[in-house]
């Protein structure tokens, strides 16, 4: 945890800072970029002060810097954590509202809050409470019990009335009514006993009302409480931009999609930084954030790597703090703009196999048409449908299989989804790898709060599994090669990633490990049966690496 400090002046200056001509011209893309070498030197130092307080085994969480020159021209860096802390430590910026604050209202509504949990609890947890459920168990029970004894002792003796009849000479007229009767009086016996046991439960269930009632009524205030601090909270988070334009988080996600913010907005590094500088009349000029201390479970973060700031919660709010800043273009548009194009190795009447180039979309993105698909469609004749069978990363190169007609389509989309088509990719991993074989299990699903990056999720992920192959190690990175059983997005990717994986990244994946000129992942076997003659069909790309 971080403690107190011993620094009183949030702006730190240092000898590296002294020279302008190494400044970058334009403020960093925030949510695709890579750290300036002058952000890097003020992380270290950073990474310096918290060797002293907040151990590499510890919790990790997110820590940045912002380079910043002051009114007198003078450079220097700010530095923030992610979250909140109850004792702030002054090495870092404040919180752009502090909600831990005990004299502002989210503490005491946070309070009041757990004052209503407890009572719930309490009230859930009541001896006299458990014991009327526990009866109305009983109750329910015995109905059913004495209820199905009593329709069956009633048809064994229905059995008996009609052998009974049947035996019965043409004129006993008496013994007939006797049998008649003992039918109606076993009926009105159950009916007298459904409404003895009907009687019973609603007298419990009125007495269990009483509790009930006074549960819901707290549950009914404590979502009102919570969803009014919530609001309250969003409201007190004023953020600025270089135009001096002031809004809350509220308004700015309202005005850019029309929702509310995720719980925890206003809190990350980027946002912190820059609203500081704003309200101290410092300029930005450029930043870097970096995680710091253990991996947490569901996401991958790596001790001193560097992250960019993530979208759902921050991307809207640094939309409007960036505005009056010049901001580098989205590394992502230009290389969207490179003009790669695909190469066909194989093509009958029914399908087509391409090569897949990294750095170029299976489909049209928001920004971009160039993609497979649209390729596809120039250079191929005849071509119709949906064509995309399955699909590569933007980053990953490799074989991809096109159904040519509908029929083609629907029948290679059956054999992924039964998984007999053979898939082998080739990947470099970061790093040096002991084992020589194996396979992954870890579940995934798409990250809300920082799409598109997947997560590891035991309660709502999807299964993905993995098998892998070491071939060797070259320079202190490893050749492996990959058999995804499942097909989730980043699958391959996080499996290698994550900790409770591979522990090592593919090399240059700008997601999940250190950014380099490429991601070094290609699916480079394909094996299927065509469509239409059914014949084994299988292709190999040469490794680009």
């Amino acid at each position: 945890m971080v403690r107190i400090g011993h620094f009183k002046n949030n702006f730190h200056s240092v000898s590296f800072l002294s020279d302008k001509e190494k400044l970058p011209e334009k403020f960093n893309f925030p949510t695709n970029y890579e750290p300036h070498s002058i952000a890097i030197q003020a992380s270290e130092e950073v990474q310096k002060y918290l060797q002293k307080i907040h151990r590499p085994d510890e919790k990790g969480r997110m820590y940045g810097v912002l380079i910043v020159e002051n009114s007198l021209g003078e450079l220097g860096f700010l530095a923030a954590y992610s979250g909140q802390d109850k004792e702030h430590d002054s090495y870092f910026v404040p919180p752009i509202y502090d909600r831990l604050n005990p004299n502002e209202f989210f503490v005491k509504n946070e309070e009041e809050l757990t004052q209503i949990n407890q009572e719930i609890e309490q009230r859930l947890n009541d001896d006299k409470y458990l014991k009327i459920i526990q009866e109305k168990k009983y109750f329910i029970s015995q109905l059913q019990k004495e209820i199905d004894e009593k329709i069956q002792a009633n048809q064994t003796a229905k059995k008996e009335r009609e052998q009974q009849r049947k035996n019965l000479s043409g004129n006993n007229q008496e013994e007939l009514n006797q049998l008649i009767r003992q039918s109606q009086t076993q009926k009105s016996e159950l009916n007298r006993l459904k409404k003895f046991w009907k009687n019973r439960i609603s007298e419990i269930e009125a007495s269990l009302k009483e509790f009930e009632e006074k549960i819901n009524q707290l549950k009914v205030r404590r979502q009102q409480l919570s969803q009014q601090t919530q609001q309250q909270l969003f409201k007190s988070y004023h953020c600025l931009n270089a135009l001096g334009e002031n809004k809350d988080i509220l308004t700015i996600f309202d005005e850019q999609l029309s929702q509310e913010p995720p719980a925890g907005t206003g809190d990350c590094c980027a946002p912190k930084l820059l609203n500081y500088a704003y309200q101290n009349q410092l300029k930005p000029i450029t930043m870097a954030e970096f995680w710091w201390g253990k991996s947490p479970k569901t996401e991958v973060r790596k001790h001193l790597h560097y992250y960019p700031a993530c979208r759902g919660k921050c991307e809207p709010l640094l939309n409007h703090m960036l505005r009056g800043l010049e901001v580098e273009e989205n590394p992502l548009d230009k290389q969207m703009k490179n003009g790669k194009r695909i190469k066909i190795i194989y093509e009958d009447e029914d399908i087509a196999v391409i090569e897949k180039p990294h750095q170029l979309l299976s489909v049209p993105g928001i920004k971009t048409q160039n993609s497979v698909l649209e390729q596809a469609r120039k250079m191929i004749p005849g071509i119709s449908g949906a064509i995309i069978v399955h699909r590569l990363d933007w980053a990953t190169s490799g074989l991809m299989v096109l159904g040519k007609n509908e029929n083609a389509y629907r029948n290679l989309q059956n054999q992924f989804l039964k998984r007999t088509v053979f898939k082998r990719y080739s990947a470099l991993l970061d790093g040096k790898i002991n084992v020589q074989s194996g396979e992954i299990n870890l579940p995934l699903r798409v990250d809300l709060n920082d799409r598109p990056r997947q997560m590891v999720c035991e309660k709502f992920g999807k299964k993905a599994m993995t098998t892998y192959e070491i071939q060797e190690i070259i320079n202190e990175k490893t050749r492996i090669y990959l058999y995804p059983v499942t097909g989730r997005t980043h699958q391959l990717r996080v499996h290698m990633a994550h900790f409770s994986g591979m522990n090592c990244a593919i090399a240059g994946d700008s997601l999940y490990g250190k950014p380099a000129e490429r991601l070094y992942l290609q699916a480079d076997q394909l094996g299927f049966h065509h469509p239409v003659t059914n014949e084994w069909l299988f292709f190999e790309m040469k490794p680009e690496f």
